[in-house]
């Protein structure tokens, strides 16, 4: 109840924007900049309780597929999937409970790095003071920040690892400090050739190197191999804390929400096969330079997540499976952009001539898409997702206005956005090149109109 605020701010938000008619592409914005943002103060703070994560993504999940108090849209495509990295197939939406983790393990980081800040050592005063954070414990004593803090130390512990200076911090056996090994652990089995364990009991006190003598009877050889390449830059300085992902060794939330993210999905799929989600066809979507509105239709299309009569019937929902514009067959996603008679018009009365006819039978939509993207040129691609984008909103105002959209004025507005967006981006370049310190080009100024007239930009 202590968190319940957060919700009505959310809550607040959202039900001003359900008023408004917002594409997927809108609402996908305002979630991102808004409704994911608020909470993130809170969450930097203290472990939020998974029903109240769950219950936010549920609202953002229903603003974005259109639902509302007096309806309740289809959610076609799953929130984890939404959540993914665009470049996985998803939307890039943040997963509520493991960005919290990822904020409070920051929190952890600094605990850690800056233990001359006042809050490490009033911490560690109170609540470890005879060992590192890596090794504190939960006390009947520890406050719920606290305990929050020690639930998202996991992730430090997964993904950092010990840069070896002195080696008096380190123990050999229990602690991730070989870079380049998977978990950063060793492999090795202890044999009890050591007193005290610790990393610097393998570093020669008169040379301040390897006792490579030491290590290679200890160690598998691939390990004292890896070991004996590790530098030893000051052996007089601490051994230092170090996460894997980032060039700079630092932890960020940003950082250690992807590797959450990927280290749930490896969790989840141990078939390691080929699925959408890995398929390079996202890194080429979301390359283009193409509207965001059509952008979403192309991502709902290759998910197949778009409201046809055939999706529909397959979720219980009763409605006319025919085309209601040729009514020679069902309404999938195929017939609806490419097997349609009138569809097929608007592809090959475009500038690229496009005759279905002569594809393969067994082609779906979909394949054909992916491989556009994929394969295919700019301009082309742009094409393409503007004729999708008017295709689709042709069809939708058939069935719900009864309006006939001839082809032709399908492909001059399908023409007419594309050339208006890729103009658009042609003039920010110009913009910015002409502006940028150095620049030898025409500065492109404002200037005031003369007097008595007026100036519309």
């Amino acid at each position: 109840q202590v968190f319940n605020y957060i919700i009505d701010r959310v809550w607040k938000k959202l039900k001003g924007w359900k008023e408004k008619h917002l594409s997927f592409a809108s609402r996908g914005t305002l979630i991102k900049a808004v409704v994911q943002v608020i909470p993130t103060y809170i969450m930097s703070c203290f472990l939020l309780p998974k029903g109240l994560c769950k219950q936010l993504e549920s609202m953002a999940c229903n603003f974005w597929w259109g639902s509302n108090t007096d309806r309740r849209k289809i959610h076609w495509v799953n929130w984890k999937k939404i959540c993914k990295h665009k470049n996985r197939g998803g939307l890039g939406f943040r997963n509520s409970c493991m960005f919290n983790e990822a904020l409070l393990a920051e929190q952890g980081w600094r605990i850690s790095t800056q233990p001359e800040s006042l809050v490490a050592r009033v911490l560690k005063a109170k609540y470890f003071p005879k060992c590192h954070f890596m090794e504190a414990k939960i006390s009947n004593i520890s406050s719920y920040t606290w305990r929050s803090i020690l639930q998202a130390r996991w992730i430090l512990k997964k993904g950092c690892f010990w840069t070896i200076g002195n080696g008096d911090r380190v123990n050999i056996w229990e602690d991730n400090w070989l870079p380049h090994q998977n978990g950063f652990k060793v492999w090795s089995k202890n044999q009890g050739n050591l007193d005290s364990n610790l990393v610097k009991d393998l570093i020669d006190p008169t040379t301040q190197q390897w006792n490579q003598n030491l290590i290679n009877q200890i160690f598998l050889p691939f390990e004292a191999q890896q070991i004996c390449q590790l530098p030893l830059v000051d052996t007089n300085a601490p051994d230092e804390l170090t996460w894997f992902g980032t060039k700079e060794g630092v932890y960020t939330v940003k950082s250690g929400y992807h590797a959450v993210m990927n280290w749930n999905s490896v969790n989840i799929d141990h078939s390691g096969s080929h699925t959408l989600d890995t398929d390079p066809i996202w890194n080429h979507l979301w390359k283009q330079k193409i509207t965001p509105k059509q952008t979403s239709l192309v991502w709902r299309i290759l998910n197949k997540a778009l409201p046809v009569s055939d999706n529909l019937s397959s979720k219980g929902i009763k409605c006319n499976p025919v085309c209601l514009r040729c009514n020679k067959g069902l309404e999938t996603i195929d017939h609806v952009f490419m097997q349609c008679d009138w569809a097929k018009a608007v592809w090959f009365g475009s500038p690229m001539t496009i005759n279905f006819n002569s594809l393969e039978r067994n082609l779906s939509f979909t394949e054909w898409l992916s491989t556009v993207i994929t394969n295919g040129v700019k301009e082309c691609i742009a094409i393409t997702a503007a004729l999708n984008y008017n295709i689709w909103r042709a069809r939708n105002l058939l069935v719900f206005q009864e309006k006939n959209i001839p082809v032709m004025s399908v492909i001059q507005q399908a023409m007419a956005s594309s050339m208006e967006y890729q103009s658009l981006g042609s003039s920010r370049q110009i913009i910015s090149k002409s502006s940028a310190p150095g620049s030898r080009g025409n500065n492109i100024n404002w200037t005031p109109p003369p007097n008595g007239a007026l100036k519309l930009n």
